[in-house]
């Protein structure tokens, strides 16, 4: 209830003084006819921004603590704090320690007492400072805006910090267009047919790509593979498709690293296949790593011509991934297009990524024999990292909670539901993609109705 005292008193304060400067300023404006600021100026960071459009272009304040954001995303009710949100807030409460210190200190000439700074009821000093609660707000055009509530010995102070935006530098990057050769490389499966009836119309529409199917051969798994390899063939001759046969890597350090999960050992096939693919293209030739899950169209081949710029950045895009069928029962609106009714951009995929050859085969040289090294782990050593939302890439609708697909099923008997949903939990339901929250309660409301 204090809080929300001090919290009510600053805003009451604060829409007093806000007043007073009104009636001050009211004689010195302009007429109403001419107080509007020209369209061309209103994106000026000196200036009044234009009203958002969307929901989504609305300044948003993110609630903090100590040690977590609440609700930073639409998809985690906590995040701890990490990296550079992490940093700031440190330097944030360093600069309010500073100024509460200076604020604080008597003026000279006052009287002190011998027996040391003041302390609480609780014996800590009244220097100290703890952050209750706060918020924070990102402007790109100006800074980050802090409202902390802090607690400092016996009394509570509501702080309001500014990190302005510091030195504005353009970033050089090198002329692209949308002429590059894309090479789509496939780690396939047992599946893969399905996806190879897709493409056939891509590569309809954009000849200058092709594509590069590596057949992997998984240790402990049946090889069901010559279907895959007669659909690869059977396509038309401009799609310029290619067959090779991957192994699944085993290496010393691979044995040394012990027990691995079926999830790291197709991970580290598909980064096999690619860099077997690799030497199949020239240097120049963009390479695509795809998913059998994944459908794609011409518009999304030319975003990642103009992402992925060779030499400084590799892009991995984030697709649109489709809500389970099972949850949602026929998805009434929206149809197979992105929609709030039918998926979501999935931030936690990063399977589909692009790069050129010539960077790849850098970043190889530079990891020396770390096989077990992922491909973004391989890139990020000495390339940046675009992500971007991509409505065009759209993946399918997930197998139910604790239902490991094909492939990871054989590679490793599935865990007991109860386990299972435990991980799931650990992780924070983070992989589940079930339905809208709306369609969720819907249908949730309808069973229990059904129960009843």
């Amino acid at each position: 209830m204090r809080c929300f005292l001090v919290h009510l008193e600053h805003i009451s304060a604060e829409s007093a003084t806000l007043a007073r400067g009104v009636r001050r300023l009211r004689s010195k404006q302009p007429p109403p006819a001419r107080a509007a600021w020209p369209p061309g100026l209103r994106a000026d960071p000196a200036l009044p921004p234009p009203p958002p459009t969307t929901r989504f272009d609305h300044p948003r304040w993110t609630l903090l603590n100590a040690s977590h954001a609440i609700f930073s995303d639409d998809h985690a009710a906590a995040v701890p704090h990490r990296g550079h949100h992490k940093k700031a807030l440190e330097m944030v409460l360093e600069a309010a320690r500073a100024w509460l210190q200076a604020s604080d200190t008597p003026a000279e000439g006052a009287p002190t007492s011998a027996e040391g700074p003041p302390t609480g009821a609780e014996g800590r000093p009244t220097g100290a400072l703890r952050l209750v609660e706060g918020a924070r707000l990102w402007l790109p055009a100006q800074g980050l805006y802090y409202k902390l509530l802090v607690h400092t010995g016996e009394r509570l102070r509501l702080l309001e910090v500014v990190r302005p935006l510091g030195a504005a530098r353009l970033v050089p990057a090198p002329y692209v267009t949308e002429s590059a050769r894309v090479a789509a490389v496939l780690p396939a499966g047992p599946g893969a047919a399905a996806w190879l009836a897709k493409y056939r119309v891509v590569a309809e529409r954009d000849r200058n790509t092709e594509l590069i199917v590596a057949l992997i051969h998984m240790r402990g798994v049946p090889n069901d593979l010559e279907s895959v390899r007669a659909a690869a063939l059977a396509l038309p001759s401009h799609a310029g498709v290619r067959v090779i046969d991957v192994d699944e890597p085993i290496s010393a350090q691979h044995a040394a690293a012990g027990p691995i999960s079926a999830r790291d050992r197709i991970e580290r096939a598909r980064a096999a296949a690619l860099k077997a693919a690799s030497t199949m293209v020239t240097k120049d030739t963009l390479l695509l790593l795809a998913t059998e899950d994944m459908e794609f169209n011409e518009d999304f081949l030319n975003r990642v011509r103009m992402n992925t710029l060779p030499g400084l950045q590799w892009y991995s895009p984030v697709g649109f991934a489709r809500y389970s069928q099972y949850a949602l029962e026929l998805r009434r609106a929206g149809g197979r297009r992105p929609s709030v009714n039918t998926g979501r951009f999935m931030t936690t995929r990063s399977d589909v990524l692009a790069v050129y050859r010539r960077d790849l085969d850098k970043a190889i040289m530079l990891s020396g024999d770390n096989s077990t090294a992922s491909i973004p782990q391989l890139l990020a050593r000495s390339l940046r990292c675009l992500r971007a939302p991509e409505p065009a890439l759209i993946h399918a609708p997930p197998p139910p909670p604790c239902a490991p697909p094909a492939l990871a099923a054989q590679l490793a008997p599935p865990a007991q539901p109860a386990a299972c949903l435990r991980e799931l939990e650990r992780r924070g339901f983070s992989d589940l993609n079930l339905g809208a929250k709306h369609s969720l309660a819907k249908l949730l409301l309808e069973t229990e109705a059904g129960v009843v």
